[in-house]
């Protein structure tokens, strides 16, 4: 049994009102805990996990809560100072049965993906990469074929695709370079160090364009309202390879109060090589789509770095109203 002078008890009391007993019920576990560290030494095993005080407002008296273990990124728990996985080393060549999938969304489901991609064939494994601290998507995954012949199907096919109302990237494995990685990790903290605010709009977002030289982009006009990316995507791979692109739309508040994102008429395409943006322009222009005549340039937007921002029209096709070609000249972008 643990006695307490009685001038502690009486100034405890005092200081800690308007809860006298919780206070000192804390002082007298405080007490015991320190009478008995030997004893708690012996059987270290049985420790308890940290423990943090906290002053909970509205309530009285104080709270004890385990206190926050950090979690890492590879899964360990520790405290103090985080440490990461360890960064390979060596290269890793290109594995020609992987491909890299991006612009995926945050909340994107593993099998929702799986049977996208199934379509090119069978998928061995799939590695979505998410955070561990929300279990969110980091924006890209990739994906193991059976055989290379199913992984070129996936990029030739796919590439460009509708995906969870976006377009997404389907590209071969690049494997890893530890030089171009160092290189690209000191130009993101020397930006970070310099305050430069970000240009674009990360990868998942539902505006986000790829990066892509001007003459690798075709400007698509005269798109019927109704029609969906797939089908234009569809048709300008008839010229090659189609690697992403989308209809631009525009955020609308309708009659009754509404806000609907209407297409603006046109879209823009990003192919794989300038020349396949050449044939397209010269062989696909005038093609019929859902009864119209695709109006089909090379587009004139907004240079090659272009990226996040959405591509300015090429023309003043519209599309089938006139609040449409009333449209052609803004910029915003929305999710297909």
């Amino acid at each position: 049994q643990v006695r307490i002078p009685r001038q502690v008890a009486m100034a405890s009391a005092t200081a800690f009102s308007p809860a006298p007993l919780a206070y000192l019920s804390l002082i007298v576990i405080l007490l015991s805990l320190s009478s008995s560290s030997l004893s708690l030494s012996a059987h270290q095993d049985l420790a308890a996990p940290p423990v943090t005080l906290y002053n909970s407002p509205g309530r009285s008296g104080l709270v004890l809560r385990p206190a926050p273990v950090m979690t890492l990124r590879g899964g360990a728990e520790v405290e103090g100072e985080p440490v990461r996985d360890e960064v390979p080393q060596e290269p890793i060549p290109p594995d020609p049965t992987k491909v890299y999938v991006g612009n995926l969304p945050q909340k994107v489901a593993d099998d929702a993906l799986k049977e996208f991609l199934s379509a090119a064939g069978e998928i061995v494994q799939l590695e979505v990469k998410r955070y561990k601290s929300t279990g969110f998507c980091k924006g890209y995954a990739m994906a193991t074929f059976a055989s290379e012949e199913e992984a070129s199907t996936a990029v030739k096919t796919l590439a460009g695709g509708s995906f969870a109302n976006r377009s997404v990237l389907v590209k071969p494995d690049a494997g890893y370079d530890p030089e171009l990685a160092e290189k690209r990790k000191k130009i993101r903290e020397e930006k970070s160090q310099s305050g430069e605010p970000r240009k674009g709009r990360p990868m998942g977002h539902p505006r986000f364009w790829p990066r892509c030289p001007q003459g690798r982009r075709v400007y698509v006009g005269n798109i019927k309202f109704g029609t969906s990316w797939q089908q234009v995507r569809d048709v300008m791979a008839g010229a090659g390879q189609v690697e992403f692109g989308r209809i631009l739309k525009t955020a609308t508040t309708m009659h009754d109060g509404s806000i609907r994102h209407v297409s603006k008429g046109f879209a823009i395409v990003h192919y794989a090589d300038e020349e396949s943006a050449r044939k397209a322009v010269e062989t696909l222009d005038g093609t019929m789509l859902n009864g119209r005549g695709l109006r089909i340039k090379p587009d004139m937007g907004r240079g090659a770095g272009m990226q996040g921002k959405g591509p300015a029209p090429a023309g003043a096709e519209g599309g089938d109203a006139p609040l449409e070609q009333a449209m052609e000249n803004l910029d915003v972008g929305a999710a297909n």
